[in-house]
Formats: C-alpha cells, sequence, structure tokens
C-alpha cells in the first residue's frame, strides 16, 4: 500500500468529511487494479414471506467465526419484514461488522434461502469468481482497506456504495483459479472428511440403535394422570422405542445441573459468544463483541463438558458439546448448560448420539410452542439413550476421533495457505 502524508483532492472527489479514507488509498498488485464495484452487482429485491404464512422458510445468517450458516426455520407468519433472498454464489455482509470478517458465501450445502434486510446481498459478474471475492475480502489487507473506508462515529458502518469504491486485484478468471487452487484443493479434501465422517456415522447407526416409536405402556388406549400433564399434546405420551444391545438409560442420569459463573459484562472488553448449530453440527464461537455492543449486560461464563442450547428455541437438533477450546465463551440467559457425567459417559460419545437423525426427528415432536418451539427439560431428561461402558465408547469412537482429528488438522491449514495467497496478491 502507498501511504501519503499530505494529499491533494479536488472537491467533487469528496464522498465524505473524513480524513481517514484519503490516507490509504493505494493498493500495489502484480495484477490489474480495479474497483469492487465493477465486478460485483447489489441485489436489493426482498420479498414479504408473510404473504405464505403457513409456509416454512429456511433462514440465514452471517458471523465472523463461520461465515454463512443455516440457522433455524419460521413460518411466514413469523416474518414481519421483507427478507432477502440468497442465491447460490452470491454473497452477504453485515455493513456493521464486515471489519470484523461477518461475510459469507452461499455454498450448495446451505439449506437456507433467505436473510434479514439488515444485511447487504450482492453477486458477482463473470470477471471474477466468488470464491475469489470472498477470500480477498477475508484477508488482513482488505480489512485494513474496509476500516478506511468505513463510516460513522459511534458504529462503524460500510454500505454498498462505499465497498464498491475499494480498489482491488484483478488477475484474470483463469489466474483466480490457479491463485485458489491449493485453497480450493484443501476445502475439498475438508469436505472429503466430512462425508467420511458422515458414513461411519452410518455405519455404526445400525450398531447402536435402531429407534420405532411405540406407545409407553404398549396399548392403544393410555390413561395419564392430570398432574402429570406437562403440556396437552398427545405426541407427550408416546415415547420412543430403541433396539439396541446396550442399556437404555434417560438422560437425567448422565447429565446435572452445574454452577454457572455469571459475569457482569465490561463495555470496552471484547467476548467470544456460543452458539450451537442446528442437525447435530455442534457449539461454535458465532460473534466476537465489545460488552458496549450487548444490550443484557450479565452473561452466563462456559461450563467446559456440558450439553448446550437454547432455551427458547431448541428443535432440529440444535444441541452441542461444550469443548476446552470453548472454555472462555459467554452466552446469554436464553441459553442452558448440563454438566456431562464423565465418568460413565464420553462427551464425545454423547455428541455422536445428537447427531441422529432419527433421535433428532423423535426429538422435534416433544418440542412445544407455535413460534419460538422448545423442550421443558424434564421432556428432555426423559429420553433414554444407550450406555456402552467407557472402553466400549472408546472402541466405538476410534476411527471417528481419527477422522475428526486429521479433519481438523487440515482446517488449520487453511490460515497459513490464506497468508500466503495474500503475499502473491497484494506487493
Amino acid at each position: 500500500m502507498d501511504k501519503q502524508l499530505l494529499k491533494t483532492i479536488r472537491f467533487e472527489e469528496i464522498l465524505q468529511w473524513d480524513v481517514k479514507q484519503f490516507y490509504i488509498t493505494k493498493i500495489s498488485s502484480k495484477f490489474r487494479i480495479d474497483k469492487l464495484g465493477n465486478h460485483i452487482i447489489h441485489e436489493t429485491k426482498k420479498y414479504q414471506l408473510s404473504n405464505e404464512p403457513d409456509k416454512d422458510f429456511n433462514i440465514l445468517g452471517v458471523s465472523n467465526k463461520e461465515g454463512m450458516y443455516d440457522t433455524y426455520t419460521l413460518k411466514g407468519r413469523e416474518i414481519k419484514q421483507k427478507y432477502h433472498k440468497v442465491e447460490d454464489d452470491w454473497l452477504v455482509y453485515n455493513p456493521y461488522r464486515i471489519n470484523v470478517g461477518s461475510i459469507g458465501l452461499k455454498t450448495k450445502d446451505l439449506k437456507g434461502e433467505y436473510i434479514s434486510p439488515a444485511y447487504v446481498v450482492f453477486s458477482c459478474k463473470k470477471t471474477v469468481l466468488p470464491e475469489y471475492i470472498f477470500f480477498l475480502i477475508k484477508t488482513d489487507t482488505f480489512n485494513k482497506l474496509i476500516n478506511d473506508s468505513t463510516t460513522g462515529t459511534v458504529r462503524q458502518t460500510l454500505h454498498f456504495e462505499k465497498i464498491a469504491e475499494i480498489n482491488i486485484p484483478v488477475p484474470t478468471i483463469n489466474e483466480q483459479k490457479e491463485i485458489l487452487k491449493e485453497y480450493n484443493d484443501t476445502l475439498k479434501e475438508i469436505e472429503k472428511l466430512k462425508e467420511k465422517l458422515l458414513i461411519i456415522e452410518r455405519k455404526k447407526d445400525t450398531y447402536l440403535l435402531e429407534p420405532t416409536f411405540i406407545n409407553k405402556n404398549n396399548r392403544i388406549l393410555n390413561f395419564v394422570k392430570y398432574n402429570n400433564i406437562i403440556q396437552w399434546d398427545i405426541k407427550r405420551y408416546f415415547d420412543i422405542g430403541y433396539k439396541s444391545r446396550f442399556n437404555l438409560v434417560p438422560l437425567s442420569e448422565v447429565l446435572y445441573e452445574p454452577k454457572i459463573e455469571w459475569v457482569n459484562i465490561e463495555n470496552n472488553r471484547e467476548y467470544d459468544l456460543l452458539g450451537v448449530h442446528a442437525y447435530g453440527k455442534g457449539c461454535y464461537i458465532y460473534n466476537t463483541v465489545k460488552g458496549s455492543e450487548l444490550t443484557m449486560k450479565r452473561y452466563q461464563k462456559s461450563v467446559v463438558n456440558s450439553l448446550f442450547w437454547c432455551k427458547v428455541r431448541t428443535v432440529r437438533g440444535q444441541f452441542g458439546i461444550v469443548y476446552d477450546k470453548f472454555a472462555n465463551t459467554y452466552a446469554s440467559t436464553n441459553m442452558k448448560y448440563m454438566s456431562i457425567k464423565t465418568s460413565i459417559i464420553r462427551p464425545e460419545f454423547l455428541e455422536f448420539l445428537f447427531h441422529k437423525n432419527e433421535l433428532v426427528k423423535y426429538m422435534d415432536t416433544l418440542a412445544t410452542g407455535t413460534n419460538s418451539r422448545h423442550f421443558n427439560p424434564s421432556v428432555l431428561y426423559d429420553i433414554k439413550i444407550p450406555l456402552p461402558t467407557l472402553q466400549e465408547q472408546d472402541d466405538f469412537l476410534k476411527d471417528y476421533n481419527e477422522c475428526k482429528n486429521l479433519l481438523l488438522k487440515k482446517q488449520k491449514l487453511i490460515s497459513y495457505i490464506i497468508h500466503n495467497i495474500e503475499s502473491k496478491l497484494f506487493v
């Protein structure tokens, strides 16, 4: 980047009265330099999803840690605002948080199609590959350019008009493909490892348990005491039966209430916020924010080796295990921790069980509420799981964990590759 302490500009070039936009203005590259706006299209069309009140809509989210991800499913009647539609290979960013990497690329594996109107959505012209632009925006160099382009005194914002003005290196399409080859090859290896994990899971599924729906007392007519009624729903009085070679125990025997450490939020400190993916994909840090950005001023500190879920929206397998890497994360009062009795069950084994589609579907039938569907804890604790001995669990998880560890190594390699590519793009 070329820096100038003193610069003369024409009056008509002034877009905002902000000295920082004139401090760092040039990038150096062996490739052609051009404005990003010449290569992308602002997708502004929005849809009124409430016009189809009974239809399910899969909603997307974007975070600085995960990129784009599936969040939850809402009925049209729950969505009051018009939402953006997001097509494959389109990019989405949070205009208030792009400076910390809050941008995502819509890939074919994502089920969601719509996102909040708060986000900026754009597609790419034929001159650039969507994955190249996504990669470019995630680099440290581009982040510096973003910080020079944001507006606002309290909350820094990057509208589409400003990001479109940023200069970028524009290699040819073939050069873009070559630059991203190692990066994409590693991503493909990661996807293959994820597929291998799924295959291992499916093979072990039939070995572990096979669920069938049965009446709790194996009777067509079931009598229930009035004081035992938790919810007015006939589904509540049907249980799930498992064919398993192992003992079946309720979750209440492997979980217990932990002692929660509550933390008072400090405005000038940054906090990693813990979330949980749907479809049994586990916990993740969905955002890193300053205390001043949080409306709630008291948060729970994470509990390692615990089962973690959202108390107000618990469907589609949104459960995760809090491992050591999430030791210093935080969660709001809407989230729930239950410690795992590691003396009788491995956290990884419990996580494996929550990957099972049959178990997830059954648990969804027990959720209450019309809009934000969730569990009464007593319903959750009654669900039975197979419990082999610790040695049997270790044997069961051996090849699964080997594949998972190799996946983690490949994911770490990505950071090294990104640094190398950045050095090729920018001088």
